[in-house]
């Protein structure tokens, strides 16, 4: 009886063994194609197809993924990895989505049987290439000149704040923006005896900057420049008051035509000068995003800063702010829902310093003129997904 127990045990254990894999298993399995790009722009989502078949019987796999090495041996494999089986006539898979640093990368199909891992020529080369930058503005050049001072082309254009300006009391020029002769731009508000300018229901009673890269005077609002998604930073240090507000912002490159609600816009940045320990991070137009952040370590917006936004245009899209690094907001296309076709758009830049009406205009202890400086003003594309 005993004996019978333990043959039967035997025969048990035996159908659990996991029988090795032959030379032969291996051979038989072929990749006829491996589909991925050859470059690509650092941040876009890539993803590979594979397709495999084998020359005898089917070929059972224990994984099955699509693996990535970059020239230090790192791995980044796309997601996707999975248990098959290849029959004779063919597999086909294609791999989850995912976005690579800049570098170059050795792509290969490989497969688990029974523990051990194989790879399957022939291989593919991926070379990502750094994000380049589509506008770069460092203001160097002599004091009092303008903001295209070096500018192959001009990219600034007076606005007249045709929409968007409500709660300014400021006739905006762009005489009140020019190089200080230091390498920076600025941006400087001050009093002015204007009763023949409406500032909504008031006379404006102070001149400041807000420049456009839409010339609204001498073609119709059309863009100098525009892009659609990208890093877009400034370094940027504000005026401290009650009142004044200097930001950079986006605005949809189609405003003339489409109005500021379909078009949207994102601040960037938006520096009140009432609360120097905050920053506001919003968007423009049918969708009500707006956040006041805080300064990342206590900082203020009187001392230099790098204001910054991610932005990802696509369908599964999204705009991330940060100070100097620290990401302070977040806004993703799923939570825009519809209005994130307002994002999906060319968009130019828009730079000012304004002063406020009521509730926050200025008070006997702002002081004028007031400047805003600004280092320089970057922006590097990203893929348009």
């Amino acid at each position: 009886m005993g004996g019978r127990v333990i043959v039967a045990a035997l025969a048990v254990l035996a159908a659990l063994v996991v029988t090795p894999v032959t030379p032969a298993a291996a051979a038989d399995l072929v990749l006829d194609v491996l589909t991925v790009p050859a470059t690509a722009e650092e941040g876009q989502a890539l993803s590979a197809t594979a397709r495999l078949r084998t020359t005898g019987g089917p070929v059972a796999v224990e994984a099955l993924t699509v693996a990535v090495r970059d020239s230090d041996g790192g791995h980044f494999d796309f997601p996707g990895a999975h248990a098959t089986t290849v029959p004779a006539e063919g597999y086909t898979f294609t791999t989850g989505h995912r976005t690579f640093p800049a570098g170059d990368y050795e792509i290969q199909v490989a497969v688990q049987l029974a523990g051990r891992w194989l790879d399957l020529r022939p291989h593919r080369y991926l070379t990502v290439r750094t994000n380049p930058v589509t506008f770069r503005q460092e203001f160097s050049g002599p004091a009092g000149a303008g903001p295209n001072y070096g500018l192959s082309t001009a990219m600034w254009f007076a606005d007249p704040c045709r929409e968007g300006c409500t709660g300014s009391l400021t006739r905006y020029s762009p005489d009140q923006a020019r190089l200080d002769g230091r390498g920076h731009l600025a941006l400087v508000a001050e009093r002015v005896a204007d009763t023949d300018t409406r500032c909504g229901g008031h006379s404006c009673r102070y001149a400041g900057p807000r420049l456009t890269m839409l010339d609204w005077v001498g073609n119709d609002g059309v863009a100098a420049w525009s892009q659609q998604g990208g890093h877009v930073s400034v370094r940027l240090k504000a005026p401290a008051g009650r009142g004044l507000r200097p930001a950079l912002r986006t605005v949809g490159a189609d405003q003339a035509s489409a109005g500021l609600a379909t078009a949207g816009g994102i601040d960037v940045v938006e520096a009140p000068g009432h609360r120097p320990g905050f920053v506001r991070q919003r968007v423009a137009g049918s969708l009500g995003f707006s956040r006041t952040v805080p300064l990342p370590g206590d900082g203020r917006s009187t001392d230099w800063h790098v204001y910054a936004v991610d932005w990802r245009s696509g369908p599964d899209g999204y705009l991330k702010w940060s100070v100097d690094g620290v990401r302070t907001a977040e806004l993703t296309a799923a939570q825009a829902g519809a209005a994130w076709a307002a994002f999906r758009r060319p968009h130019a830049l828009v730079l000012e310093l304004a002063v406020d009406d009521a509730p926050t205009e200025p008070d006997a202890a702002t002081t004028f003129p007031a400047t805003a400086l600004v280092d320089w003003l970057r922006v590097q594309r990203y893929p348009i997904q």
